[in-house]
């Protein structure tokens, strides 16, 4: 007669660690409750820190809480996976005494209204180094020249992600030549995200090659801000290797041209507004010869929808060459606000249910997915 091998104690205990793993409370009340509890909430628990608040003396006692914390536990170490840290010196100077051996997230923000020199920069760096690191956010941060930037990124690495939001360099670089090598792009990049204000100035340090950064073997670039010239030319810079573009058709201009980067497979188009005009323009620009997938538009409507665009917009992916296409997402959002027609919901409803009206060729192909956001966040192109 066959038995099933006995759970294990431990196995039951992570078990219901696993299942309570959303509520802080219970967690640290498991940590305590019994030695077979202690290490699967300690998991959850340590996984990510956030030293990131707002308020700096509530951060830097939080701070020396871990530290202290780490330094009596050192096995505690190796289960902090992602870091969110303030860029303040009190703060990086107590963790850059500790080696996070494990950590392969890290988000720093900067202190309010302040320029980072190469000494704060230089002790992120020193978290930055860790030999797991594998994805960094980078959020309202002014490097006070370029010389600060590339401390940050002061050895030869490869990132999968990095996220930039919010980024500028205070001081314009100095030309090529007078301010270290110029040809040593150190980090390289798999995926990049690049997020600004509408006002933000446009982020020239990026093509400048003082800047350490890597865009040759990019796969993966996703754009939440205006295409400016400057977004353009990154894009071009990774033609050769990029599958995946998500980009905001706002500023598109003519010698903008899908065709240009022959890899790609994934196009995402964002930035239109009550009209497919933009995302029209923009995938009418695709090669002949190209193999894209997969395309995912976003409309925002504010007022009335133009249906003649959309009927231009499935006619011309029914009459541009496209092989491989598997699958075009149209999403109409909504955008809402406090002061508008208790029935726009209802037209807007009934408008969506007769949407697919306006797409008969990519209906007919079998491809055309549909959906809609009634009352999103009220904003407006700027």
């Amino acid at each position: 007669m066959a038995f099933h091998p006995a759970l294990h104690i431990e196995d039951i205990c992570s078990s219901i660690v696993d299942f309570l793993c959303d509520s802080s409370a219970d967690l640290k009340s498991c940590a305590i409750l019994s030695r077979a509890f202690t290490l699967p909430a300690q998991r959850y628990i340590f996984r990510e820190i956030n030293l990131h608040a707002p308020v700096s003396d509530t951060l830097i006692s939080a701070c020396s809480r871990l530290c202290a914390v780490l330094a009596a536990s050192p096995h505690l170490i190796p289960l902090i996976r992602e870091m969110r840290i303030r860029l303040e010196r009190e703060i990086l100077t107590r963790l850059a005494g500790i080696t996070f051996s494990r950590v392969e997230n890290l988000f720093f923000c900067a202190a309010e209204d302040t320029l980072h020199s190469e000494d704060i920069t230089s002790l992120a760096a020193s978290l930055l180094a860790g030999p797991s690191v594998r994805r960094l956010k980078l959020m309202s941060i002014t490097f006070e020249d370029m010389a600060s930037l590339r401390v940050l990124f002061g050895r030869r690495m490869t990132l999968d992600l990095l996220q930039l939001d919010n980024i500028s360099v205070h001081r314009p670089p100095s030309p090529p030549g007078k301010d270290g090598d110029t040809s040593q792009r150190c980090i390289t990049l798999n995926a990049l995200e690049i997020r600004a204000d509408p006002n933000f100035p446009e982020p020239t340090w990026i093509l400048h090659p003082l800047c350490p950064l890597d865009f040759s073997v990019l796969t993966r670039i996703a754009v939440f801000q205006r295409t400016s010239e400057t977004i353009r030319q990154l894009i071009y810079l990774a033609r050769d290797s990029l599958h995946t573009l998500t980009i905001d058709g706002r500023l598109m201009t003519t010698d903008f041209r899908l065709a240009d980067i022959p890899e790609l497979q994934t196009v995402r188009i964002h930035g239109a507004f009550n009209s497919a005009q933009l995302p029209t323009a923009i995938l009418s620009s695709a090669g002949a010869n190209n193999i894209i997938t997969d395309i995912y538009v976003t409309i925002h409507m504010v007022g009335t929808l133009d249906d003649t665009s959309l009927l231009h917009l499935d006619a011309t992916l029914a009459t541009h060459p496209m092989p491989a296409l598997r699958a075009v997402d149209i999403l109409i959002s909504r955008i809402s606000f406090p002061w508008g027609a208790d029935d726009e919901t209802a037209q807007f409803l009934s408008q969506m249910a007769h949407l697919g009206s306006s797409f008969p060729n990519l209906d007919a192909r079998g491809c055309l997915r549909l959906s809609s956001i009634d009352g999103a966040a009220p904003f407006l192109p700027s």
